[in-house]
């Protein structure tokens, strides 16, 4: 059984933008399960400040600071002061579940059910087929697929876990891409 990791990244955003995280963080605990791991990386606030925005959860979520130091240095040398409009924090650091899979959400990203494609990696059977959710749903942000033309960033980003790469690192910085 390969067992699941999920993380978020947050920093100064509205009021609106942690109510997100608190939904996002929620569902994705009922649709993973207990044996799922939960992160929040916090960037430019407080970590304490961040978990008071984001209120109670029905569930422990570990919580860590995120620096510009932790994204690896192959990233970090083509980013801008900005972080690329915020969008390279996603990076900070690479990986928080090394000997997992990794599943890297917006703080906006819903999801309702673990995805049918590998129900194993959330240690679960198969789900009977039901009719399935609509793909999206507006949230608040530019960044949801669902912002129209507007320009968008990935919600989502996986990475297994390094033992199911055949020997190659999963985040090699000794080449440049």
């Amino acid at each position: 059984m390969s067992r699941l990791g999920v993380r978020w990244t947050i920093g100064d955003v509205s009021g609106d933008g942690f109510r997100a995280l608190r939904l996002s963080i929620a569902a994705a605990r009922r649709a993973f399960g207990p044996q799922t791991e939960l992160a929040v990386c916090v960037n430019t606030v407080p970590v304490e400040e961040a978990r008071e925005r984001v209120g109670k959860l029905p569930c422990e979520v570990s919580w860590r600071a995120a620096e510009r130091e932790d994204v690896p240095e192959f990233l970090r040398r083509r980013l801008d002061g900005g972080m690329a409009e915020g969008v390279g924090w996603k990076f900070a650091p690479l990986r928080i579940f090394p000997a997992l899979h990794e599943l890297s959400l917006d703080n906006d990203c819903i999801v309702w059910e673990a995805p049918r494609a590998n129900p194993r990696m959330a240690g679960r059977s198969a789900p009977a087929p039901s009719s399935p959710p609509p793909t999206c749903a507006p949230a608040s942000g530019s960044s949801s697929p669902c912002a129209g033309q507007s320009r968008s960033t990935p919600a989502s980003a996986a990475c297994p876990p390094p033992s199911t790469l055949g020997g190659r690192s999963s985040s090699s910085s000794k080449s440049t891409p």
